[in-house]
């Protein structure tokens, strides 16, 4: 679709969007290339100059809000930023909580020691970089392009490997929290108001979904379209209908699940526009109550580290689009 909408030539375009930056700065660059790409031809030299890195000091920050604002020499602005506190100012704001869990039992302690074990292997200081700098040792003995290519694709799946395994450490660490979760969510349903729970994996969902059955709806990437929409009609018609779990890249966009006040986020995602856009599904224009949001996390596991990430992540989009006015 990306692709298909830069090819559509026009003397004049309008991008229209709640979510310019996902995760990184450096993913302005499609969308103002689209708009000018004379002024923007090349993404590396963006990236350089305003985020190297995937990071902004003060000077680049302070630089690219001006060029969004104003263009380049004061002549093109690219972008009209409107918060929601601006343009819907009676909507009640955010409250977000984590609420960590400390691995009492044996399955979360094991899961939560393998995950940082391998952890450790990929960063400096565990197993894994003694591994590098021997398949680094070999580099001097590569003959050819094709010898150090060799080497060099063989690092990238250990690695691989590696992360390929923390996924699925996380995978059964959120299968293993999904009791607790259950017993959280039981709590909050004491009060009779309908809750929106999200998670990352399906069989997650499934599994909450199916602890609550008499009482929940589910949304994930398998349900077809009509199904999915007599479940919203469900979950905001029905008394006795309480509970609507979906997965985030499901349920996280196009949905409107504003008869809910709270959420609770089973696991987390990397992105935060995809956590933010969740969100949104419960805080648009309708809610009459401030925004519950919950994560609920292991302590010292991937998800309680990822919060902390994203929260950095969110910081640095903030800061970079959120001060733009016009």
């Amino acid at each position: 679709r990306t692709q298909a909408i830069s090819k559509v030539s026009a003397t004049k375009k309008i991008f229209a969007t709640g979510t310019p930056i996902v995760s990184y700065p450096y993913e302005l660059f499609p969308l103002i290339h689209m708009l000018s790409p004379s002024d923007w031809p090349e993404f590396k030299r963006f990236e350089w100059e305003y985020c190297p890195y995937g990071r902004m000091s003060g000077r680049n920050l302070e630089a690219l809000q001006s060029i969004l604002r104003n263009g380049i020499n004061g002549t093109k602005p690219l972008m009209i930023r409107r918060l929601k506190k601006e343009v819907l100012k009676d909507l009640p704001r955010k409250r977000r909580q984590i609420i960590e869990l400390s691995p009492s039992d044996d399955a979360l302690t094991r899961l939560v020691d393998k995950e940082n074990n391998l952890w450790d292997q990929i960063n400096e200081g565990g197993a894994f970089l003694p591994e590098v700098e021997e398949i680094l040792s070999n580099v001097k003995d590569a003959e050819t392009d094709k010898d150090f290519m060799a080497i060099i694709e063989g690092m990238k799946f250990n690695k691989g490997y590696l992360m390929q395994e923390i996924s699925k450490v996380r995978h059964e660490l959120a299968r293993a929290k999904v009791p607790y979760v259950c017993e959280h969510i039981e709590n909050i349903l004491e009060n009779k108001d309908k809750l929106v729970v999200f998670t990352y994996h399906r069989d997650v969902a499934e599994m909450i979904c199916e602890k609550f059955s008499s009482k929940s709806v589910l949304i994930h990437g398998g349900i077809n379209i009509d199904a999915r929409h007599d479940r919203i009609e469900k979950f905001w018609n029905d008394s006795e209908c309480e509970l609507m779990v979906c997965t985030m890249r499901a349920g996280g966009m196009g949905v409107n699940l504003q008869c809910a006040a709270h959420i609770v986020f089973a696991e987390m995602d990397w992105v935060p526009g995809i956590l933010s856009q969740s969100e949104d599904r419960c805080h648009r224009i309708g809610q009459e109550y401030s925004l519950l949001v919950q994560h609920v996390v292991v302590e010292n596991s991937m998800d309680s580290y990822m919060a902390k990430k994203v929260i950095y992540k969110q910081k640095m989009i903030d800061k970079t689009v959120n001060p733009v006015r016009m």
